[in-house]
């Protein structure tokens, strides 16, 4: 693959792209990586949106075929259903507001602060995280004539328990990156700003991806080691009990 052909992860973080020499509009000057995972959990809040009308047109008709009783009269549905419709809100309110910040310091010309990066993208990992805990309680609520393809939300339950597992929306993942640089930033008061902020975070991402590191030496450690202990297993199981 030539080099002009590839996009390097660190220009577009940097935005350093070269294509900015031509395509210099403040929007192709947005950090790659905002955008990315936003591409790839936003269509999660619309999903729970179409989720949620279809479940409250089902729960205005349904009866238990087993107590008799309304769905919409359920308290934990119209519980379910007001944290939903708030939750989208504010979902929906968190994604213009970030990128009313972006474009904002883009047009201006003002560099963008790391920390705020890292907490929308926080932010951005957390969707399907929410969106996946609350689907599932008004899958719960549909009753056993949910779980059929033809259930008003079966499909939508799937898609976003699907989406919940790229790498992108991992809450758990994004929350620690965002929180680890936080102690990098106290020491950084605390000595009184010496040194730039590349300087001051190069430990802690050396840190971070030496761990990383020596997570994927034990699972590939683990991976060669399991069918030698599958073989095992499978001798001592064979043999006769004396």
């Amino acid at each position: 693959m030539p080099a002009y052909r590839t996009h390097r992860s660190k220009d577009g973080f940097a935005a350093t792209s070269p294509g900015l020499k031509v395509n210099d509009a403040p929007l192709f000057k947005l950090p790659f990586g905002q955008i990315f995972v936003r591409a790839v959990s936003s269509s999660s809040i619309g999903a729970l949106q179409g989720a949620l009308d279809a479940f409250v047109d089902y729960a205005q008709v349904r009866v238990s075929s087993n107590t008799f009783s309304r769905t919409a009269e359920d308290p934990d549905v119209q519980l379910v259903i007001a944290e939903t419709k708030s939750a989208i809100d504010e979902m929906k309110t968190t994604l213009n507001r970030n990128f009313g910040v972006l474009m904002g310091k883009t047009r201006a010309g003002e560099p963008l602060d790391l920390d705020e990066r890292l907490l929308f993208r926080f932010q951005s990992g957390q969707i399907l995280e929410r969106c996946s805990a609350l689907i599932s309680r008004m899958f719960y609520s549909c009753g056993a004539l949910g779980i059929y393809r033809t259930g008003p939300i079966c499909r939508t339950f799937a898609d976003i328990h699907s989406g919940r597992t790229h790498i992108a929306n991992n809450p758990a993942a994004t929350g620690r990156n965002r929180g680890a640089y936080l102690p990098a930033r106290l020491v950084h008061d605390r000595d009184g700003g010496r040194g730039d902020q590349q300087t001051r975070t190069r430990p802690l991402l050396r840190a971070r991806y030496g761990a990383l590191s020596r997570q994927k030496r034990t699972r590939r450690a683990a991976q060669r080691l399991l069918p030698h202990i599958c073989v095992f297993i499978s001798l001592a199981t064979a043999l006769p009990i004396s």
